[in-house]
């Protein structure tokens, strides 16, 4: 017992919340220091609203108007009263009411701001402008402000919006960051509180890539529709890729700084869906330059000699050979307005790569038209893979300048080759 200091104590916010519990017939009182406590420091400014907590003015509300030292000045707001009057800070008590925009001065949330929802005896309840939670703070931790926090977007190594791994099965998605903690959005959709020492910065290879529901390809910075699952009817940019989980971001989505998490199969890559006979030729030669080029033989669709660059007997795909290589410009979407140039095309989907950025997209059909009129037009013969960068050079090709008749060296299967 002689280790225990029960006078002069005075509980933290967090003390009381963790026993919340108060025993009959005892009173804590927070509100204002001992009277008698004559080194008791103080938080008022000027401007302040005040109450007067002690001696024949109890209760008596006023506005700090002067402050020197250890004596406080202030103007009741009384009718009878016209005279400044003078109080020691021990007498006298914050005072604020529903709707007050402060700002916290100490303690857990120290630095946030916000607006009072709820004033109880002895604590404060606002709702913080950066996240739209509720916190409790305490009177005296309080100072009316005017301005809005905006919080801080890196700590250390770490920033805003990292992917951090939580454990070796583990990641998550840093949506907030405190003095001491960060919150952290999980693979199962809950955010938790971690201490920067407890994580771990994920490297991320920019070459990850997915499956969504309609099995096409996605990677991060994709535009995506969430079509199953407790985010159904949202779309949204990704921002990370692990495993089967995807992170997405919404600027219609408050919560979390806008991040969400969704399983990859629940997705549709935005632009339209490719049908299921193009998934297994036509995503491939997104993937491969090789496959694209019209001297190999899966560009001709895998059929005879004679598909004269439209595909063979055998072809599974069916590939627009016309309009790859047009500058076209995107008219519906999210890509809305964008200009690029065709790099695969089949009856519903075409494969566009931006100007703007080094990106590739998948966008339907019906969501791009031919810009510029005649800069899209298809020159050469019968398909665009008969075209080289000099327009001069024939039916050459960049990499058979020498060969007899021009020809890739692919038999009758050219796109230009002319029997005779």
């Amino acid at each position: 017992m002689s280790a225990i200091l029960a006078e002069g104590v005075k509980p933290t916010l967090t003390e009381l919340e963790r026993f919340e519990e108060q025993p009959e017939g005892i009173d804590i009182e927070l509100a204002a220091p001992a009277k008698d406590d004559p080194t008791s420091l103080h938080s008022f400014s000027m401007g302040d609203n005040v109450e007067v907590c002690s001696g024949d003015l109890a209760n008596l509300q006023a506005r700090i108007i002067a402050i020197d030292g250890s004596m406080i000045t202030v103007m009741p707001k009384h009718d009878a009263l016209k005279d400044a009057l003078v109080f020691k800070p021990n007498e006298l008590r914050k005072y604020f009411k529903q709707g007050d925009h402060v700002k916290v001065l100490a303690g857990r949330y120290e630095g946030d701001t916000g607006l009072i929802v709820r004033v109880e005896p002895h604590r404060v309840v606002l709702v913080s402008d950066l996240t739209m939670h509720e916190l409790e703070v305490l009177p005296r931790d309080l100072q009316l402000c005017s301005d809005m926090a905006t919080g801080v977007d890196s700590l250390g190594q770490f920033q805003w919006g990292d992917m951090v791994q939580l454990d070796p099965q583990t990641v998550g998605v840093i949506v907030r960051l405190e003095k001491e903690n960060f919150h952290v959005l999980g693979m199962q959709g809950k955010v938790i509180e971690c201490k920067p020492q407890a994580l771990q910065k994920r490297r991320e290879n920019r070459f990850t890539m997915a499956l969504d529901s309609e099995h096409n390809s996605i990677q991060k910075k994709d535009i995506v529709k969430v079509i199953d699952g407790p985010h159904a009817g949202r779309e949204g940019e990704i921002k990370h890729l692990y495993r089967n989980f995807a992170f997405l971001q919404s600027r219609m989505y408050l919560d979390n700084g806008g991040i969400f998490v969704c399983k990859t199969r629940h997705l549709q890559l935005a632009g339209g869906a490719k049908n299921a006979a193009s998934t297994n030729g036509l995503a491939l030669g997104f993937m491969s330059p090789r496959i694209q080029s019209p001297m190999h033989p899966s560009g001709r669709g895998g059929g005879g000699p004679r598909g004269r660059g439209r595909g063979g007997r055998g072809g599974a795909v069916s590939r627009d050979r016309e309009f790859i290589g047009q500058t076209i410009k995107i008219t519906g979407g999210p890509y809305k307005g964008n200009v690029g140039i065709v790099r695969d095309a089949n009856v519903s989907t075409a494969r566009i790569e931006l100007h703007t950025a080094c990106q590739t997209i998948s966008v339907d059909r019906g969501h791009i038209a031919a810009a510029g009129g005649a800069t899209g037009a298809v020159r050469g013969g019968a398909s665009s893979y008969g075209r080289t960068p000099n327009p001069r050079a024939g039916a050459n090709t960049p990499t058979y300048r020498e060969a007899g008749f021009k020809t890739p060296l692919q038999g009758a299967a050219t796109p230009v080759y002319e029997a005779g």
